[in-house]
């Protein structure tokens, strides 16, 4: 039961950021005939955003239970713990300029006339 309580608080706590993240995906899709490029960025980010929140979410639950499973100290369940924030950070600052980039790349389709 105290598992279940914890991922529904992690669900409902990160749940913003995952509305945001499908509404994006939503909106790209709808967008996709009119700015495919833009969309599929913007497809790409909120995708890996979302995925990697999931995972990293997952693994935060899943690190004390091997801990426990294979006798592994605190020392090394901080080291899995660090690189899970390591790599899930990589990911979003990625996901993020990638959707900077979508934001201010040139759009042929509405580029001025010379």
């Amino acid at each position: 039961m105290y598992r279940l309580t914890s991922i529904i608080t992690s669900l409902l706590s990160s749940g913003p950021l995952y509305i945001v993240w499908l509404g994006a995906l939503g909106f790209a899709a709808m967008k996709w005939q009119a700015h495919p490029r833009t969309a599929m960025l913007v497809v790409i980010a909120s995708a890996a955003s979302l995925l990697s929140a999931i995972v990293a979410m997952f693994l935060t639950w899943v690190i004390p239970t091997v801990m426990s499973a294979t006798g592994m100290g605190y020392e090394g369940m901080g080291w899995l713990y660090g690189a899970v924030g390591f790599f899930h950070s990589i990911i979003s600052a990625a996901a993020f300029a990638t959707l900077v980039y979508a934001a201010f790349q040139a759009r042929e389709e509405y580029a001025p006339a010379s």
